[in-house]
């Protein structure tokens, strides 16, 4: 499960922590410090993962939902290889589903005119084998903290 946000012109990428529960979030908590609305209050949310460099990183022959949003106009997160294209709408949150078949690295494209910077708005899907998806996110999670950062 990840939650990818669109935001001019780039890609971010949540990721639950081991306990497989994002923390909450609320709108009157974002800020430009915080621009998810992560409640640093919430326990579940110590620990989730928040990657700002426009790479999604996921595992092969694993199910994946991906929670598909936006945090200020109409993105399309697409990845033309895997035949992946949602709309990213702000204060909505769209599962897509799919299941990576082949190691490797893919283009993420906004497929939706979203402003001067359109066409600078790309990011990498990263297909890793279970392993080296599990020794990511241990990596990540020593980032985690009682509210998430963002670059």
């Amino acid at each position: 499960m990840i939650r990818i946000i669109g935001k001019q012109f780039s890609w971010m990428a949540r990721y639950p922590g081991p306990d497989g529960v994002f923390g909450k979030g609320d709108a009157r908590l974002v800020s430009a410090q915080n621009p998810l609305g992560a409640d640093p209050n919430d326990p579940q949310g110590k620990d989730d993962i928040v990657v700002d460099s426009s790479e999604v990183v996921v595992p092969l022959g694993k199910p994946v939902i991906a929670f598909i949003g936006s945090l200020d106009v109409i993105h399309s997160f697409a990845v033309k290889p895997m035949r992946l294209t949602q709309d990213a709408i702000p204060g909505l949150s769209i599962p897509v589903w799919f299941k990576p078949t082949m190691v490797g690295t893919n283009q993420i494209n906004c497929a939706q005119l979203c402003g001067n910077g359109h066409a600078n708005m790309r990011g990498l899907l990263k297909v890793v084998t279970p392993e080296e998806y599990q020794a990511w996110l241990k990596s990540k999670a020593k980032t985690a903290g009682a509210a998430p950062t963002y670059e």
